[in-house]
């Protein structure tokens, strides 16, 4: 361990001593283990911000590996506090986008050129898929009328980095498997051909790359010569792969922090098998944080308690600690309640939390394994004005007028993406009752020889009258086609689309979602016009993000909420066959590795709670009588 030089006395404070240990590490693989809330992040993030306050001189940049863009952004907060001003030597992000930047740089060594688009949205996966068994059947081979159904199986065998000519071997059906390899590699030369990479093609080609080419993993190691990782626990197969494939030649300077007891993603490739296999590849050291101490003494049982079932294969080893919970209404720092239905469920939940949130009581989410729960309860908090975040943030533009928009630069970059003339022309349709087939366009174009944007407003042009539609044509024949001023061009719509709102013709209303898309784009996207960036550095920014951390009452997925602490937590759905879910409480504990996974979601759930922690379920779900979840009386709670 190299010995620590001189730093602001700042960085230790409020530090445990093993927090303190794992900051001043300095070489060598170390695995951080620890539960909700007791420190980890922050102890790596410290650990970063050390490696640069001791080396300010040096060139060297550090590898961060985070789950989500949230997790990204809070530890980059941290560093910031810590290490401010060394932005430049850092890497801070997910593994899917670490391995796009890598394939934009050197994706021309499989095949792709830089300005590849990624498809993660169904639609765009189910048209690539049809272009496929398209490709196949005019090439005479065999299709079934279910094959249109296979992305679930092309999505398991990309994650498991599995090549189409490998394919057949991990395919169970023998009809499918006699097709399997043909119709994969065609739905890879459909990609290839739009110069796009499906979601799961990202890590897929990344690894491929890694592989294939070792000096560009020795490149990676000279810069980044320092690697950190959050939340080891949730990273799946092919994340793991990326690792092991850039990490080669005994390269073990990783420092990784993880939980096993909050492992949820089982069904994403995750599990705690990732963790075992960092301990054994690796050969890491490994250090323990204690439990957190900022929690209520109640909240701390029934997460013990239910812990003691998670760990164990049968009997809890200790006895499980009787916990007193109040009824709903009562200030107890545990509640239970179980009401007649779901729909009670939601309302009385939300006349409580508006009965606390008045009260200025501090910060509230409620969680559920269904959407459909949150959504009730979002229904009944807006008749209560009390404001709500919905559970997830929503990806890409739903207006149409946002939506052509965006179609228009994508197709102004790549002239030829299918995809985006399908947004294209459905967008523009809604929006202005001017409907073009996609499949006239790429004739004539083909015909033509133009490209499809081009052939597109061209066709406007010339068909309508001085309206709506032919001026939004014109903007992009003038500006994208003709000058490739896409600043102008994004100026001029914009500016029709404010007009256009104040008028009779239309107004934001008649498109759902316009007014949360405008408020993205100006507060996310326009400021950077002007920049001077290519088209495609802008681009890569056009998808709106929330503006902030939103405010109000959050409504939030367990998996969606995991790393998050709220003083007050409401849990719904604690019933046989929602949380555990149907196919668990069906098993039972024959397959305990289902169970243990369900019992590792209540956990995250339970444990987001810092004050107080609600309890609910119903005698009935969907018109379905359900008993209330084994998990209540595991807790250490009484029988409802």
């Amino acid at each position: 361990m190299r010995e620590p030089t001189a730093h602001s006395p700042d960085l230790f404070e409020g530090l445990s001593s093993v927090q303190r240990s794992v900051v001043e590490w300095g070489q060598g693989p170390l695995l951080l283990l620890g539960g909700p809330g007791s420190g980890k992040t922050e102890a790596l993030a410290r650990r970063v911000a050390h490696l640069l306050l001791e080396s300010p001189s040096e060139k060297f940049r550090i590898l961060v590996f985070t789950y989500t863009k949230r997790a990204a952004d809070a530890i980059k907060d941290r560093i910031e506090i810590w290490a401010p001003g060394r932005e430049s030597r850092l890497f801070i992000g997910t593994f899917h986008r670490f391995a796009a930047e890598v394939l934009r740089l050197h994706g021309s060594h499989v095949g792709l050129q830089p300005n590849f688009r990624i498809y993660a949205s169904t639609s765009d996966l189910e048209g690539i898929l049809r272009e496929a068994l398209n490709e196949v059947r005019l090439q005479g081979g065999e299709i079934d009328e279910d094959d249109a159904r296979l992305l679930p199986v092309l999505h398991r065998l990309r994650m498991a980095l599995i090549d189409p000519s490998n394919a057949p071997s991990y395919v169970l059906d023998v009809h499918l498997r006699q097709r399997i390899a043909s119709i994969y590699g065609a739905y890879e030369h459909c990609l290839e051909r739009a110069n796009a990479l499906d979601i799961d093609g990202v890590l897929y080609h990344a690894v491929r790359l890694f592989q294939r080419y070792p000096a560009l993993g020795k490149r990676y190691r000279t810069v980044y010569p320092y690697w950190c990782i959050d939340e080891l626990e949730n990273a799946n197969s092919a994340q793991y792969a990326l690792l092991r494939a850039m990490a080669r030649q005994g390269f073990n300077d990783v420092v990784a922090a993880a939980d096993p007891e909050q492992s949820i993603y089982a069904w994403n490739g995750g599990g705690p098998l990732t963790i075992e296999r960092f301990i054994g590849d690796f050969a890491a050291d490994i250090m323990k944080l204690p439990s957190s101490t900022h929690v209520n003494i109640d909240l701390a049982f029934i997460a013990k308690n239910l812990l003691s079932h998670v760990r164990s294969k049968s009997t809890p080893e200790s006895p499980t600690q009787p916990v007193t919970a109040g009824g709903l209404g009562t200030d107890a720092s545990v509640r239970v309640g179980r009401l007649s239905s779901e729909h009670e469920e939601a309302q009385v939940v939300a006349n409580d939390i508006a009965r606390r949130y008045e009260a200025g009581a501090g910060t509230f989410a409620v969680l559920a394994r269904a959407r459909g729960l949150l959504q009730l309860v979002r229904d009944n908090l807006d008749m209560l004005q009390i404001p709500s975040a919905p559970a997830q943030p929503r990806g890409g533009f739903s207006s149409a007028p946002f939506a052509w928009l965006s179609a228009c630069l994508e197709l102004a970059n790549r002239r030829r993406d299918l995809r985006q003339l399908e947004v294209l022309c459905s967008a523009f349709g809604e929006m202005t009752g001017v409907r073009l087939v996609p499949d006239d366009v790429i004739a004539e174009a083909e015909s033509t020889h133009q490209d499809f944007l081009r052939k597109w407003a061209e066709i406007i042009v010339d068909h309508e009258q001085a309206n709506l539609a032919k001026r939004m044509a014109e903007y992009v024949l003038e500006f994208l086609v003709r000058k490739a001023d896409y600043t102008e061009f994004v100026y001029s719509a914009r500016s029709a689309f404010m007009q256009l709102t104040s008028s009779s013709v239309w107004h934001a209303d008649t498109f759902p979602g316009y007014a949360d898309d405008e408020r993205a784009w100006v507060s996310q996207i326009e400021p950077t016009l002007g920049s001077g960036a290519p088209l495609e550095a802008f681009l890569r920014e056009i998808r709106p993000r929330p503006e902030q951390e939103p405010s109000g009452v959050r409504l939030l997925s367990i998996h969606a909420a995991k790393g998050m602490f709220f003083d007050h937590v409401y849990v719904l759905g604690l019933a046989e066959g929602e949380l555990p879910s149907f196919v668990a409480s069906s098993l039972g504990e024959r397959r305990s590795e289902i169970m243990s996974e369900e019992r590792r979601i209540c956990f995250v759930a339970i444990t987001r709670a810092l004050k107080s922690l609600t309890l609910t379920c119903s005698q009935t779900y969907g018109g379905r009588a359900r008993n209330p979840s084994r998990f209540l009386y595991e807790m250490g709670l009484p029988n409802l």
